[in-house]
């Protein structure tokens, strides 16, 4: 009898996931590859996504298996996050998306005894971090400085875990493209070198291939000249092999000076 019970409750699982699956379709159709909004579905799909996170965290806090709440707040931090990036949130009393997203990432790590939830909680508490009013009341040194500490150290938490594969290839360029924001191209080929493969219908290919291009100039040489105010040419080419610090600056811009 315990193997027809265990069985039977096995079955109930697998349709009641599948019922909680088809928010997927849903999801898909209001997101672009990248998790972001997709303005073309109409006027309405702010509204429709707003919906859909409200929906699924009401049935995520009613459900009767943790395998099916993991998956409806997994839908309800993917859209609670789309509408983060969209800045929404009302300072005069509309929704804090910020705050839901990092209540969801908390529902998520309660469910840390099921694979992938701890990866999962950690991604989306990482996403709201970064989105956070006081991150955006810093300047951008401080801004990259605390962007590069958050993503080194989801690395170092979950580089080990197959069940972050796909949270970690986004972490993992976020950090390359800050890298290479910064100026430190060797950095970001090695992040890059770790991605391996990547499969042709991914959403992020081609973000990793313009940074793939934007790397591969790392050592090429520069082609650099310019009239001294002595008029006389001055050309990077004629100092080969010799170490050249070029200032750039605008008198009009008192911090470039």
């Amino acid at each position: 009898m315990d193997a027809i019970d265990e069985a039977v409750d096995r079955a109930a699982l697998q349709s009641v996931l599948a019922c909680a699956k088809r928010f997927e379709t849903e999801l898909a159709a209001l997101l672009q590859p990248d998790g972001q909004l997709d303005s073309t579905q109409g006027d309405d799909s702010l509204t429709k996504l707003a919906s859909l996170a409200t929906r699924c965290g009401i049935l995520a806090n009613s459900a009767m298996h943790d395998e099916v709440r993991l998956v409806l707040l997994g839908y309800q931090a993917r859209a609670l996050s789309a509408l983060v990036s969209l800045d929404q949130s009302d300072d005069q009393g509309g929704p804090d998306w910020i705050s839901q997203l990092a209540e969801t990432a908390q529902q998520i790590a309660a469910l840390q005894h099921l694979p992938g939830a701890a990866p999962a909680a950690d991604y989306w508490s990482l996403i709201a971090e970064l989105s956070s009013p006081l991150s955006q009341k810093q300047t951008a040194a401080q801004q990259q400085a605390r962007a590069e500490r958050v993503l080194r150290a989801y690395i170092e938490a979950h580089a080990d875990d197959t069940t972050a594969a796909e949270y970690l290839l986004d972490i993992r360029l976020s950090l390359a493209t800050l890298l290479d924001q910064r100026g430190d191209q060797r950095a970001a080929a090695a992040l890059l070198d770790r991605l391996g493969e990547i499969p042709d219908d991914s959403p992020r290919l081609n973000d990793i291939n313009r940074l793939r291009q934007s790397v591969d100039r790392l050592g090429q040489p520069i082609a650099f000249e310019l009239i001294s105010t002595e008029l006389v040419r001055w050309r990077l080419s004629d100092h080969a092999g010799k170490p050249v610090l070029i200032h750039v600056y605008a008198d009009s811009v008192d911090a470039s000076v």
